[in-house]
């Protein structure tokens, strides 16, 4: 697999982890106030 491919595919994953952890955790938060 070319690097570049590589690169995007890792960052791609890496922003929609973020994504998921920030959504959960703001569920987390509204829940408990």
């Amino acid at each position: 697999m070319p690097d570049p491919v590589r690169w995007s595919l890792l960052r791609k994953w890496h922003a929609a982890r973020q994504h998921y952890v920030g959504s959960s955790h703001r569920t987390k938060k509204s829940n408990s106030l």
